[in-house]
């Protein structure tokens, strides 16, 4: 849907904000007859612009219709950590466009972000556990992973959807590789019956357990999180 303006039922507290309006920007929200509605904005130059649009309105596309997926399996109550919420439906974006040569090779893509979000971390004064970036751990950067969907640092919006000051977007730069990881220590079909098993428990470390026989945190520590910090190599 091309809009200036969101459904007056669509569940989402001050979802609708001016800068959705101007700038490009996709947004998924359930209607009170439980309809899952993807939208766009109308009122941004962006649009004007065939060839930028057609560019990003594959993307976001993608990337809504993976939302709508996880959203109607958690029943938009979002269990999953920061880095599934978003990493999971950017790495989609990336195979699904990886078939196209107009766009940037997976390769390229993975070393870019994983750059953008190296050098974003440095600049931020983000601390966990009292350290800042430098002396994070695995265990840090497990805690940060963690962090709800809806928390700024994920986001890199507030809760009125303004975009933070030097934001991260850690949800989206750091969640690809990890999600990437998942797909490649345990394979699509397994995968799925996770995410399956994640919805109907609404529990996403006892899904996990029970799907791959491995702990959460375990699998975190020792596989995906040296793999993100690989930068996915």
């Amino acid at each position: 849907m091309l809009t200036t303006d969101a459904p007056r039922d669509c569940f989402i507290e001050n979802w609708f904000t001016s800068q959705f309006k101007t700038q490009a920007d996709g947004r998924t929200c359930q209607t009170v007859d439980k309809q899952s509605v993807i939208l766009f904005p109308t009122g941004s130059e962006f649009i004007n612009q065939k060839d930028a649009f057609k560019r990003f309105g594959i993307q976001a596309a993608a990337h809504e219709i993976e939302h709508v997926v996880q959203n109607e399996v958690f029943n938009y109550e979002m269990p999953d950590p920061c880095w599934f919420r978003e990493g999971f439906t950017t790495y989609s974006v990336w195979i699904e466009t990886s078939f196209d040569k107009s766009f940037v090779p997976m390769a390229n893509l993975k070393k870019t972000t994983f750059s953008n979000l190296v050098t974003s971390l440095k600049k931020s004064n983000i601390q966990v556990n009292a350290k800042i970036y430098e002396n994070w751990s695995n265990e840090e950067w497990y805690e940060l992973l963690n962090y709800h969907p809806a928390n700024p640092i994920c986001w890199g919006r507030n809760k009125d959807g303004t975009v933070v000051s030097n934001p991260i977007f850690f949800g989206y730069a750091a969640g690809p590789f990890i999600t990437e990881k998942l797909y490649i220590d345990f394979g699509i079909t397994e995968t799925v019956k996770f995410i399956k098993r994640a919805g109907v428990l609404n529990n996403f470390e006892t899904a996990f357990t029970q799907t791959f026989t491995i702990s959460y945190k375990d699998w975190m520590i020792k596989s995906a999180i040296p793999w993100l910090l690989s930068g996915g190599a």
